[in-house]
């Protein structure tokens, strides 16, 4: 017997009434859903397929556009004047760099030099036993050095600085051996010493001999003939200013007056007409000459005054690359600066009272 059908009214929505249970009335409820959402979508789409073309073109080309000239004009101006300015710093920081490791190794040359100079002189002694070295101690010009006048503020009628580049003899003594030692400036190339030169290479000469050949060996004779080419050593290059004074025990400088008269203030009127060992320089008449003999009065100073003036190598390099030699020595007198002048006094430790 087949079952009877009763048809069920539906409910206000239109769907079905739920029978037995809730799922189907879900799955109704799922399938408008997804209807609605196919709508919207499609919906969007055209309406974004109905946008006019022009507006996603502006926009695209607004993604893709470059620089315009000027621009790239202005940027690269303003890249220039950054890259000139850090190079204008650069260059002036390794400038000062350099001048500065220069003139150190300047002054560190010139505090090696004056401290052996130092210590030879300070122990050199009078000669008194024998008649072939009567000469204790010699300064003088070197009869081929040209002087260069350093203006100063009152222009070049009054220079601040003569150069003058002396030689400089002495005996030291340590138990029977002699020792002459001698420092001298002469050309940096040995074949140009008998050229004139303004700025030259710092030599120190030594001979020693002993006790028993000191009476026939004449020590001055091989320090001022072309025999101390042999034992002479190089010391410093660039010397452009060498110069000692001798002063006696009372402080006082032994300077000879361009009147002729003997400046030996220190020395009793009584004592005064004696000979004096020291004379004016045949080289340069305004400067003072010394030859310290036996049997002369004083005989040996008690104090020097070493003055050393030494030129950077950047000068010497730009100096040597002159070829008139006239013109060489005019830009030494304009380049004052650049030489480092040092002066000492030194104790003569051996000398005898005055």
């Amino acid at each position: 017997m087949r079952p009877a059908f009763h048809p069920q009214p539906l409910s206000s929505d239109g769907s079905a009434p739920c029978v037995g249970g809730g799922a189907v009335g879900v799955d109704v409820r799922r399938l408008k859903l997804d209807a609605r959402a196919k709508e919207v979508s499609l919906l969007t789409s055209s309406a974004m397929s109905e946008r006019p073309l022009s507006t996603t073109s502006a926009g695209s080309s607004r993604a893709s556009r470059g620089f315009t000239v000027l621009e790239l004009l202005v940027s690269i101006s303003l890249m220039s004047v950054i890259v000139i300015g850090l190079y204008t710093v650069f260059n002036q920081t390794q400038r000062a760099l350099r001048t500065t490791m220069s003139q150190v190794d300047v002054l560190e040359g010139i505090r090696a030099t004056s401290d052996l100079v130092v210590r030879d002189i300070e122990s050199a002694v009078p000669v008194s036993m024998t008649d072939t070295n009567l000469t204790s101690m010699a300064l003088g010009m070197n009869p081929l050095s040209v002087s260069v006048d350093f203006a100063g503020l009152g222009g070049a009628a009054v220079p601040v600085l003569s150069t003058e580049l002396q030689n400089l003899y002495f005996v030291r003594r340590q138990n029977d051996f002699w020792t002459a030692v001698g420092y001298w400036v002469g050309p940096s190339d040995t074949n140009l010493v008998a050229a004139p030169f303004s700025i030259g290479r710092l030599y120190r000469f030594a001979y020693e001999t002993n006790s028993a050949a000191f009476g026939y060996t004449n020590l001055y004779t091989r320090f001022s003939s072309a025999q101390r080419l042999l034992t002479s050593q190089p010391v410093m290059d660039g010397v452009v200013h060498f110069r000692v004074v001798a002063y006696d025990g009372g402080g006082y400088p032994l300077l000879y007056l361009k009147s002729g008269v003997l400046a030996y203030t220190s020395m009793p009127p009584s004592t005064r007409a004696t000979p004096r060992s020291w004379f004016t320089d045949p080289i340069r008449t305004g400067s003072t000459a010394y030859h310290f003999r036996r049997f002369t009065h004083p005989q040996f100073p008690a104090y020097l005054d070493l003055e050393l003036g030494v030129l950077e190598p950047q000068m010497v390099t730009r100096f040597n690359a002159i070829p008139a030699p006239a013109e060489a020595r005019k830009f030494l007198a304009r380049n004052a600066g650049k030489v480092h002048l040092f002066r000492h006094r030194i104790l003569l430790r051996n000398a005898p009272p005055s």
